[in-house]
């Protein structure tokens, strides 16, 4: 008797060895399962912060994709990095999309309308700040130090108009929401701030918010919206199943 033949009998009159095979057949489908989509937050981002409600409305988006998720929070470079030299599949929250990213990452619809960019100067620096009608004015006016995040895109024309500062713009590590305290400390005269991040330092006493002070100016680029930035390894088809859910929850109105 072929042996085929022989295991199909042996399985038609053993009820423990049938089970016994469902249970190997399972274990083997759970360990070619797909891993958990790693899912990171930015550190120190005001946008989706833990105490808004902004992470629950994302575990509610990717429940209703149908994507299972590790959530994490992570550095925004250590973000960009895993995205660029980690195998596994990986999205992480509120990016600006820009032309250096899109050659490494795939990018989802909207999840929040654009804002534009404020200036916020500290109660010294402000008579000097003060004193131009045009962001492109300061931008260029001598003596006045623009404090970034580095590794932060603030746009991309903008991002061009502060690499041409030279060292009139000071780059540091720390994220955009603790520009604003740097700022209060007198370490450079003024930044460009999400309105989200100047809100959440106003209420904030640590951020020395009664020394902040901030400014519209006309000439401001128009803000971008912020997306799902996801790796390489995660297949078109999820990104797009993704981007349903996004429009069934209408998260990419106004953008």
């Amino acid at each position: 008797m072929e042996a085929a033949a022989i295991i199909r009998q042996a399985l038609l009159h053993s009820p423990w060895l049938r089970t016994a095979s469902l249970a190997l057949l399972l274990v083997a489908g759970i360990a070619q399962a797909d891993p958990p989509l790693r899912l990171s937050f930015i550190a120190n981002s005001t946008l989706f912060h833990e105490d808004d409600g902004g992470r629950d409305e994302i575990a509610r988006l990717f429940a209703s994709a149908g994507v299972a998720t590790e959530v994490v929070t992570l550095p925004a470079k250590r973000i960009v990095w895993q995205m660029q030299y980690e195998p596994g599949p990986h999205c992480s929250v509120g990016w600006i999309r820009t032309r250096e990213r899109e050659g490494f990452a795939r990018f989802s619809l909207p999840i929040r309308p654009p804002l534009y960019l404020e200036v916020v100067t500290n109660r010294r620096a402000l008579p000097q700040v003060s004193r131009y009608a045009s962001l492109r004015a300061l931008m260029a006016a001598p003596g006045l130090r623009l404090g970034v995040s580095d590794g932060f895109s603030y746009g991309e024309e903008l991002d061009r108009r502060i690499a041409d500062m030279g060292e009139a713009a000071l780059p540091n590590s720390q994220a955009p929401i603790n520009q604003l305290r740097l700022l209060a400390s007198n370490r450079f005269d003024y930044t460009l701030a999400d309105p989200y991040d100047f809100r959440w330092a106003m209420s904030h006493p640590s951020y020395a918010h009664r020394e902040l002070v901030s400014l519209v100016f006309p000439d401001m680029p128009p803000g971008r919206p912020r997306h799902l930035m996801c790796s390489r390894s995660v297949p078109e088809a999820t990104v797009q199943r993704i981007d349903q859910a996004i429009r069934a929850m209408g998260l990419d109105r106004g953008s």
